[in-house]
């Protein structure tokens, strides 16, 4: 070479570089050392988002978030965030380790939810989501919002009236019906509503 410049091939392989130089006409040789300052480059990325789930309410653990990242040594250390504040109450996200976790169902008050996720090595900043559906086993009994229904029969109206259930499990679907079905009262599965077709003292049994 006759600039004397020296070039660095596969930077990312080897960190630290020993050579010799010759120098002509003097034909002395002189022993670089050379060591490699790595610059933050490159953008850290996910391995496995964005990403669809569906777990039941009864897990804590949630999923484990992975990345990649070019850089070496400090650069290439990167840390997990929820970008929505709001959802921490909920979720916790471990910075180091990317382990995801339910700790909070009491303000989860929907079946579907997508997490806000970045990742940072304190350069730049990946965004993704993580979209999950939620279910629940049956923990809690229905329970009739009143102890007694009380309906006054009108001729002129077939409808009696209406009762009301309620279901503290989060996915749960309230189903009516007469437990003695008899032939002189109908009820509707999904709204409770009482019909008569014809009416003569019946007793009811809803369950």
């Amino acid at each position: 070479s006759t600039t004397s410049e020296v070039f660095l091939r596969n930077y990312l392989i080897d960190k630290f570089y020993s050579f010799k130089i010759l120098i002509k006409p003097i034909e002395e040789i002189f022993i670089i050392k050379l060591t490699i300052i790595d610059y933050n480059n490159y953008q850290p990325n996910f391995y496995n988002l964005p990403l669809n789930l569906s777990l039941s309410l009864s897990n804590k653990f949630l999923t484990k978030i992975s990345s990649y990242d070019y850089d070496l040594n400090t650069n290439q250390i990167v840390h997990y965030y929820l970008l929505d504040k709001n959802q921490e109450k909920i979720f916790s996200l471990n910075q180091t380790n990317g382990i995801l976790e339910l700790n909070n169902k009491k303000y989860l008050n929907q079946t579907n939810i997508q997490l806000y996720i970045g990742i940072t090595d304190n350069l730049y900043l990946t965004k993704s989501y993580i979209q999950i559906h939620f279910y629940n086993y049956t923990k809690n009994l229905p329970k009739f919002s009143s102890d007694e229904y009380i309906f006054y029969y009108d001729q002129t109206r077939s409808i009696l009236g209406q009762i009301i259930a309620y279901d503290n499990d989060l996915n749960d679907e309230i189903s009516y019906e007469i437990y003695l079905q008899s032939k002189s009262i109908s009820t509707d599965r999904y709204t409770g509503t009482i019909k008569a077709v014809s009416f003569n003292n019946v007793l009811l049994s809803i369950a």
